[in-house]
């Protein structure tokens, strides 16, 4: 036997033997370290994140009435994994049996397929089954006494928007939608997607959330989700184990300028009528009522948009889902006047110099009618007067001395031509520039007969009721073009104020004192002089300052007139000015001064 050798291989194998031990030991050390890791990835694959969306804040009229809201509903939900069978067709099988039982019970139209639950035991078996929404009192209590002694049945609670006034302010306030969980930004995060409302037109849209460098943190009116983590099985099932739960960030509210009788007398006004108005706080462009006619009724939109009610709406040749108000672009003819007015004296023109109308004016072969024509004209004007009258053939003749570049200077400086910067989108007009001659008419060439035209607020003009009510405004308290807010503040959930809206200058008329009183005399006339183009909107109780016109539109054949009353009232220490427009109209002293004569006197109410 030889020894020694033997030995060496005894000695080989413990070598051996040690070394798979030692390696042995790192394997297990190594696996002990990352036990964690190994933890957290079963942990991940177990472990599903359910969003939780907020409720969406509250928006109040400025005399804190509810405009939008949110109605609490009872839905009826089938937990799937507690009726599950051994395969999935099977399942499938047992739930169509207990909704066809259910809806049997509550005489209820099924209008889940078989298809629907198996896609939602495909994309979304951690979540409950939607069977029916909104439950009458009547139908909670079958249902209570239904599942009282069976499995998978339960009654959530639930938000739904409302909108408790319907047809007030529908083109400002807007509407919701569940939103899309394919297009929304968050969906990554989530295992299971409960989607939340979002705004889609109105303030619902610009304030539904708030982007704003000074204000990062601020939240909008949809809130930020929260979410729970549930445990689940190997087929998504929710097992029995919520591991985990966040509650969400309930939304903002806002507070609006609007005032809820100024916009129902508003929309009265209107109500037989195609057309918009707009009253602004003279001092800083609060909005405080703002209508478009026709409108329409909110709830039809919500939560989910009635199909039928849509395409009426959409077939109706009025376009009542325009908010014409701030949308709407219309020539604003003799409204313009007071503006044209204050450009003529600032060029020297002395207000008590005279011009004498015939009753048209003629620019080379072509004549423009004053609405004296019939008569012969109104001879001798002098401005206060050819406000008062509406003279065509004074503004007119004075315009063509102005020269359209020095017009179209005192436009701009009205905020004609650029969108104001309101919370929703609103239309820029048009203004009479060479640039946009070329744009509309292929043609640069401007002529005297153009610069007739713009002069009495016709031809390549155009602008919206805001931009005339922000205009009439600037007239009354010195030529500041304010911008308008819809929105005085964001309130939290308690109703403390986190952002309060900023007065700010968008633009302003350089004229001095004495020609804003010039022209503001005019317009004292033109409703309080018995000869006034206004008269029909005259007060007792109160001093109204206003401007007429009406604009003609269309070819020749299909002439129109849109009819315009721009207006401003002091009451106590506020000064409100406002704009009134009626498409096809008769005139804007017989249309629309009573009209706005009928409105100040239910808003301001009976004189103390």
């Amino acid at each position: 036997m030889n020894t020694p050798h033997i030995q060496r291989r005894i000695v080989i194998t413990g070598v051996i033997l040690c070394c798979l031990t030692v390696l042995l030991g790192v394997k297990l050390f190594i696996k002990q370290a990352n036990f964690n890791s190994y933890n957290r990835k079963i942990l991940h694959q177990s472990v599903r994140k359910i969003r939780i969306p907020a409720r969406r804040g509250r928006i109040y009229s400025a005399d804190q009435k509810v405009v939008a809201d949110n109605r609490m509903i009872f839905n009826l939900l089938l937990y799937i994994h507690e009726i599950r069978r051994p395969s999935r067709a099977k399942t499938i099988s047992a739930v169509e049996h207990s909704i066809i039982e259910m809806s049997n019970l509550l005489r209820r139209e099924n209008k889940l397929t078989s298809k629907d639950i198996q896609r939602h035991l495909i994309q979304s078996p951690g979540l409950p089954l939607k069977i029916f929404s909104d439950l009458n009192e009547k139908e909670r209590a079958i249902v209570n006494d239904y599942i009282a002694d069976r499995q998978g049945w339960a009654l959530e609670v639930d938000a739904v928007r409302t909108y408790p006034l319907k047809d007030w302010a529908p083109h400002l306030i807007g509407y919701t939608r569940k939103g899309d969980p394919a297009a929304a930004g968050d969906r990554k995060e989530f295992s299971y997607y409960i989607s939340d409302y979002e705004g889609k037109a109105g303030l619902e849209k610009a304030f539904d959330s708030i982007n704003m460098a000074e204000y990062p943190t601020l939240r909008g009116l949809r809130g930020k989700p929260g979410y729970s983590l549930v445990q689940v099985d190997n087929m998504g099932y929710v097992r029995h184990s919520l591991v985990q739960e966040i509650s969400p960030l309930h939304g903002n509210h806002l507070l609006l300028n609007l005032d809820y009788n100024a916009q129902k007398k508003a929309q009265d006004i209107l109500k037989y009528y195609n057309g918009a108005f707009v009253l602004v706080d003279a001092d800083n462009g609060d909005v405080i009522a703002m209508a478009s006619s026709p409108g329409y009724d909110l709830n039809k939109f919500s939560p989910k948009l009635e199909e039928s009610y849509y395409k009426k709406l959409l077939a109706n040749p009025e376009k009542p889902l325009i908010p014409k108000a701030v949308s709407g672009t219309y020539t604003p003819g003799s409204i313009i006047k007071v503006l044209n007015g204050l450009a003529i004296l600032e060029n020297g023109k002395d207000a008590k110099e005279e011009v004498f109308c015939d009753g048209s004016t003629h620019i080379g072969n072509a004549k423009i009618n004053c609405t004296s024509h019939r008569y012969g004209g109104h001879l001798y004007v002098d401005i206060f007067k050819a406000l008062e009258k509406s003279c065509n053939d004074y503004f007119i003749e004075e315009g063509l001395k102005l020269g359209r570049e020095k017009i179209c200077e005192f436009m701009r400086a009205a905020g004609f031509g650029k969108a104001p910067a309101l919370e929703i989108d609103c239309a820029a007009g048009i203004l009479p520039t060479i640039n946009n001659k070329q744009r509309f008419y292929k043609t640069s060439r401007w002529t005297e007969f153009d610069t007739g035209l713009i002069s009495i607020g016709q031809g390549m003009i155009t602008i919206s009721p805001l931009q005339a009510a922000l205009y009439c405004a600037a007239i009354a308290n010195g030529g500041s073009v304010y911008r308008p807010h819809l929105v005085r503040a964001v309130l939290d959930q308690q109703g403390n104020p986190l952002f309060t809206r900023r007065v700010v200058v968008d633009s302003r008329i350089n004229a001095g004192r004495e020609n804003f009183e010039t022209v503001r005399q005019g317009m004292f006339q033109v409703v309080n002089s018995p000869t006034g183009s206004g008269r029909n909107a005259k007060l007792d109780d109160y001093t109204i300052y206003g401007k007429t016109g009406t604009a003609e539109i269309g070819s020749k054949k299909n002439r129109r007139q849109n009819t315009w009353f721009i207006a401003f009232v002091r009451h106590k220490d506020k000064t409100y000015a406002a704009s009134l427009i009626i498409e096809e109209g008769q005139s804007g002293g017989s249309t629309c001064a009573p009209l706005m004569a009928e409105f100040f006197s239910d808003f301001l109410g009976a004189k103390d």
